[in-house]
């Protein structure tokens, strides 16, 4: 005879539910004082602020102010990113219009996060773990885009250094269009 009671996993503890509360806490708050003060002028202690918390507890969870920026841009920004270049999978690369909506797309994202983007921009400029932390998310959206990837005229072998570089322009060339903007308002 078979059981009908169900096996689940087992329930985090609340002291496990309390320290990913306040992780999620320090991260967003992060991201709310680096666009609001740019990355040099954010402090841990107005992070820590902005989270409830102090400055203690900021240490237990992260070390410095670039790692709690690496977390923002991975919790925060990269599912979005995730979700736009998997939509980017499926688009025919010579469909000149639907690769238009889909940087039309990407630019409003930008936009919407504009102050974390020049924050960001700032960041990776002051410190090198933060950039290849850049290119790591870069080879992450690489991942979830293989049928556009295979359809690169350039060949399976250069398709990655391809997209790392096409990246690094877009980033590139919104960041400049975007403060440019910002300058003549």
């Amino acid at each position: 005879m078979g059981s009908d009671i169900s096996i689940s996993a087992p329930k985090p503890s609340l002291r496990l539910e309390q320290q990913q509360s306040t992780r999620r806490k320090l991260v967003e708050a992060a991201y709310d004082v680096f666009s609001e003060n740019g990355y040099e002028d954010a402090t841990v202690l107005s992070i820590a602020r902005r989270a409830g918390a102090s400055r203690a507890t900021f240490y237990l969870h992260f070390n410095t102010k670039a790692e709690v920026l690496a977390a923002a841009w991975e919790d925060l920004q990269q599912p979005k990113m995730l979700a736009l270049f998997a939509e980017l999978n499926a688009i025919d690369s010579r469909a000149q219009t639907a690769i238009t909506d889909w940087l039309n797309r990407m630019l409003t994202l930008w936009e919407e996060d504009f102050n974390f983007t020049i924050a960001s921009n700032q960041a990776i400029a002051h410190d090198t773990n933060l950039a290849h932390a850049w290119l790591s998310g870069v080879k992450a959206y690489f991942a979830v885009i293989p049928d556009f990837a295979a359809r690169m005229t350039c060949g399976p072998d250069r398709a990655e250094l391809r997209f790392i570089f096409l990246c690094a322009q877009l980033d590139r060339v919104a960041f400049h269009w975007m403060m440019s903007r910002e300058m003549f308002k």
